[in-house]
């Protein structure tokens, strides 16, 4: 059988998390049968930095993915040539884009995005999800729709066996974006800096609030942007009990 060409037309660079979680990585295990382009590059020097996006990579292709906010007013032209090539097409979308919270560090821009993504999602052959529940929320757009977990690369996350700490570590990654997230459980977090401070201990990789950061014996981390990197900042964390808030 021949080999399937695909394009993937997405502004998240592939060694970042959503595209690398849901493209890249299911892709590589899959290698033998599928060659995939990315139609999107990036320039940079020191004056200025651009996207450059690569239509002629829809002629390449046997299948065109197009993933998260790649819709937009900027892109509109080349939305329309994917959808009238004729070939299939997925959207993939993992956060429910089209209904951001009012305090989202994003939702001014995104919210820009959402006619364009709607539009496309009611055009395109298939949309890829992340969980039953946000398949849900989008099929009043588009009824085929397929869910496609998040799951852990084996090549990157490996369980490492460690000696017991004299502290149990407490330990919170992700983006800045997350802020308000964290300040959920600011309050739970602190009582429990001040009754177990000689037992425990906090480390953020990536995010953390300003009280937080100034509790004794507190650790930051710099967020690591490829998912590579990640994956090994937060394994060598030496987290006990990871949390994960979410509004």
């Amino acid at each position: 059988m021949d080999r399937i060409k695909t394009a993937v037309f997405s502004f998240d660079r592939p060694e970042r998390a959503c595209a690398y979680i849901r493209i890249v990585s299911p892709f590589e295990a899959v290698k033998n049968d599928v060659d995939f382009a990315w139609g999107v590059s990036y320039k940079q020097n020191p004056l200025y930095k651009r996207t450059v996006i690569h239509g002629g990579y829809i002629d390449f292709a046997d299948l065109i993915v197009v993933q998260r906010f790649f819709p937009q007013k900027r892109t509109a032209a080349v939305l329309e040539r994917i959808i009238s090539s004729g070939k299939p097409v997925v959207y993939d979308i993992d956060d429910l884009l089209v209904d951001l919270p009012r305090e989202h560090v994003h939702k001014v821009f995104i919210d820009k995005c959402v006619p364009f993504i709607i539009e496309f999602m009611k055009q395109v052959d298939a949309i890829s999800v992340s969980t039953p529940l946000l398949a849900e929320a989008l099929r009043p757009y588009n009824d085929k729709i397929h869910v496609l977990p998040n799951l852990l690369d084996d090549a990157l996350w490996r369980h490492k066996p460690r000696e017991i700490p004299d502290r149990v570590v407490i330990g919170f990654g992700g983006t800045v974006t997350h802020g308000g997230d964290i300040a959920l459980i600011e309050k739970a977090l602190l009582e429990i800096a001040e009754r177990h401070r000689e037992t425990v201990s906090f480390k953020f990789l990536g995010c953390v609030t300003e009280r937080l950061a100034s509790l004794p014996g507190v650790e930051y981390i710099d967020f690591r942007h490829s998912y590579g990197e990640y994956a090994q900042a937060l394994q060598g964390a030496g987290i006990d009990i990871a949390i994960v808030p979410l509004e």
